[in-house]
């Protein structure tokens, strides 16, 4: 009878062990989803003005079109976001305008350096060629020296530029990015925003050009953009 208990105390054992070993396998290989968040909602932000000194500007301060975006240049959506705003500004090259707020996320490590190598570019005058380029040679992030992306995009003084890439100082402009993206509640990149009006989701290039369109002629673009957001230059 013993012996029995025994022989039934280890089959007992051995299931609970198999059973121990097939959830950690499960958790392995096939991890739990994340959590599930709902669609953020589209919204205009009536203080979006205070957040212009925190990015760099490319554009006319007059212009009557402001887009505003936290982007983080190792971002894959940000990449594709890019696209997507370099045709609206080839279709209003006088009347839209643009400003890029840094906001690398910790999920991507080359990402700060990204953000630097626009900053060190700033001096001489190639930050947006350098937005240009890295996004273009977006996976060769890791596998290229900041100098190779410095003359991708134009820049002749590399030694200047590997001096200001060595400064590990945070830049103003990334810091006051950061905070600013805090302040807002940017949840990802990228968070854009067209005259104030906040995107729940990046607008896909036809989206942005018929949004702008609309605030050309005057014609509200979403049901709740507010007439006063018609007149957004910044020179105002």
């Amino acid at each position: 009878m013993r012996d029995n208990l025994s022989s039934i105390a280890s089959v007992m054992i051995g299931i609970a062990g198999l059973g121990v070993a097939a959830a950690l396998i499960h958790r392995e290989f096939f991890p739990p989803p994340p959590p599930a968040y709902g669609p953020v909602p589209s919204e205009y932000v009536k203080d979006w003005r205070t957040i212009v000194p925190a990015g760099r500007l490319e554009g006319r301060p007059d212009a009557p079109v402001t887009l505003v975006e936290f982007t983080d240049l190792q971002c894959p959506f940000c990449r594709k976001f890019h696209t997507a705003l370099s045709v609206a500004m080839k279709k209003f090259p006088s009347e839209l305008n643009v400003v890029v707020v840094h906001f690398p996320l910790p999920s991507h490590p080359h990402a700060p350096f990204a953000a630097r190598a626009v900053e060190c570019a700033a001096t001489a005058n190639k930050a947006f060629a350098t937005v240009d380029f890295i996004f273009n040679s977006q996976d060769s992030l890791g596998h290229r020296p900041w100098a190779w992306f410095a003359k991708g995009a134009g820049i002749k003084d590399t030694v200047a530029f590997n001096g200001c890439m060595s400064d590990t100082t945070m830049r103003p402009l990334i810091a006051a990015g950061l905070g600013m993206g805090k302040k807002f509640e940017v949840l990802g990149t990228p968070t854009i925003l067209l005259n104030g009006w906040k995107y729940g989701i990046p607008p896909s290039d036809s989206e942005l050009v018929r949004a702008i369109g609309d605030i050309l002629a005057k014609r509200k673009p979403y049901k709740d953009f507010p007439t006063s957001a018609f007149e957004a230059g910044l020179s105002r």
